[in-house]
């Protein structure tokens, strides 16, 4: 449950692992979403380099609706390496630098999406 000031929203969360095993199966989980979080590992340059291709997939399913970026382990990479990841995708939609470990980000990241949907 979150709460975004005037309302309390609850999120149903699918974890959906990127591995190409899995494409065949995510379209239909995807279908229907209002929004969604897209996860890229910072210290995995292949995961960052896939981004657009789950970014377009999803928009390909659900055109209106709303997706963040969280650039996860954002605490295990130099700084300038994350800056050029940050300016590769925040024209277009909105980014999150975040740690699981931490937890930097990570309530803004779900803040902001809950927001997004009931607006």
């Amino acid at each position: 449950m979150i709460e975004t000031g005037t309302r309390s929203l609850q999120l149903a969360i699918w974890d959906i692992e990127g591995q190409t095993k899995f494409k065949s199966i995510s379209s239909s989980y995807l279908q229907g979403a209002k929004g969604t979080i897209i996860v890229g590992d910072t210290t995995q340059p292949e995961t960052l380099e896939q981004l657009t291709n789950y970014t377009q997939q999803f928009l390909s399913i659900n055109p209106d609706s709303y997706i963040a970026i969280a650039l996860n382990k954002a605490d295990l990479i130099d700084a300038d390496i994350l800056e050029t990841a940050l300016a590769r995708y925040s024209e277009a939609h909105t980014i999150y630098p975040t740690s699981a470990k931490t937890g930097e980000n990570v309530d803004r990241l779900f803040q902001e999406l809950a927001y997004q949907l009931i607006v």
